[in-house]
């Protein structure tokens, strides 16, 4: 058992020295291509569908219009319908319209303010006829009143 032990201790130590991997080299070029600078050109199918736009290629798939996209009628009626009834999608644009009017706010926070808060007693021979009134409906000595 000691003879196993100690043979297998030195055949680990003879193949952990062997050098079976060459040494790592970084790229130091980056390829051409690699973040989307050029689009390939699309062209048309030979089922007759339109080309891209000019302003399509520059963004590529994700610059363009689904309804460039997918020119198939059915098919457009059924992403319409999906997109109206997308509760997600919905509620994403809600988040956009309440982020775009946290931005208006922030923005409108910066013009200057102006607040008019007018105070003041009017006294007439209208309110002096009023106050009367008052004190009668009152009556301070115990009678009722005309209520």
């Amino acid at each position: 058992m000691k003879k196993h032990i100690i043979l297998l201790s030195a055949a680990g130590l003879l193949f952990s020295s062997c050098g079976v991997y060459t040494k790592y080299k970084p790229a130091t070029e980056v390829p051409d291509g690699l973040y989307g600078e050029e689009m390939a050109a699309f062209t048309e199918s030979l089922a007759g569908s339109p080309a891209a736009t000019e302003d399509s290629l520059d963004l590529g798939l994700g610059g363009m219009d689904w309804h460039e996209l997918f020119t198939d009628p059915h098919l457009q009626a059924l992403i319409g319908q999906g997109l109206q009834n997308n509760t997600d999608y919905q509620s994403a644009q809600l988040r956009v319209e309440e982020a775009e009017a946290t931005l208006l706010s922030a923005k409108l926070a910066f013009l200057p303010s102006f607040a008019l808060a007018p105070q003041g007693t009017v006294s007439s021979k209208l309110s002096r006829s009023l106050h009367k009134l008052r004190k009668f409906l009152q009556e301070p000595d115990g009678k009722e009143g005309l209520s």
